[in-house]
């Protein structure tokens, strides 16, 4: 038992010493003379960029109804006003060249018993309107939410 004790206090002693050996060796590297900092150079003043008009990409044109339109539907209803159908039908006129145009019926699921088929029938409504007034079917994605609790169809143009 002897033995073993001597053993651990010649291992502490010699990782002290490594230790203290370590220590030593890191300080008188950080004991020598620290860099000399180069001089700034002259720095400008930052100046704001000139505005340059905004140039579409040649091409088709972007149109100029990019965003969302809301379209109401009376609650238990799936055909469109009369005046939200010339919204829509105005709204076919513009949006002709888009890239895309994404058509998402909305029904409130607590509201009506059917309302997946209720969102369904009115996203399909305006898309139907879209399509009659010159809007390519293929550039039209059709969607359906019953979880928003509104009664109306929102159509993206991309």
């Amino acid at each position: 038992m002897a033995l073993i004790g001597l053993s651990h206090r010649v291992r502490t002693r010699a990782r002290g010493a490594a230790g203290a050996l370590l220590v030593a060796v890191l300080l008188s590297a950080c004991a020598g003379a620290p860099p000399q900092a180069e001089p700034a150079a002259e720095v400008e003043p930052l100046r704001p960029a000139p505005e340059s008009p905004v140039v579409a990409p040649a091409g088709e044109p972007e149109p100029a109804v990019a965003g969302r339109h809301t379209f109401r539907f009376d609650t238990l209803s799936v055909a469109l006003s009369e005046s939200e159908k010339v919204r829509v039908v105005t709204l076919a006129e513009q949006v002709r060249g888009a890239r895309a145009v994404v058509v998402r019926g909305s029904c409130d699921r607590n509201a009506v018993g059917n309302a997946r088929e209720a969102a369904i029938a009115r996203a399909l409504a305006v898309r139907h309107v879209l399509v009659e007034n010159g809007v390519p079917a293929a550039k039209i994605r059709t969607r359906y939410s019953t979880e928003d609790g509104t009664h109306a169809v929102v159509l993206r143009v991309n």
